[in-house]
């Protein structure tokens, strides 16, 4: 998957399915690491649109592991992404 969004939004016959996205976004926010999240949310985010369910991935990883989240709701805002309520659900767990 990395490999395809590699090549970016030049392949414009191809676009990642949504089920499958989720699916991964949903298994990387549970169990990534940062580094590997904030990679693959990077590289989706060349060929599709920040949307809620990217930044969540982010600060349930960055949660997880005890990082900052404060960059995190700031891109958001820049992006036009308002918290709702499963934003606020994951800010919750936050233990930081």
């Amino acid at each position: 998957m990395k490999r395809a969004l590699k090549l970016g939004p030049q392949h414009q016959r191809w676009e990642p399915k949504p089920a499958l996205i989720s699916g991964i976004l949903n298994w990387l926010g549970d169990n990534g690491d940062v580094e590997t999240v904030e990679e693959f949310v990077d590289l989706l985010g060349r060929v599709v649109r920040q949307d809620h369910e990217m930044y969540h991935t982010l600060l349930k990883a960055k949660i997880r592991h005890g990082k900052k989240i404060d960059h995190v709701l700031e891109s958001m805002k820049a992006d036009g992404i308002d918290v709702n309520e499963e934003t606020k659900k994951t800010l919750s767990s936050n233990r930081i």
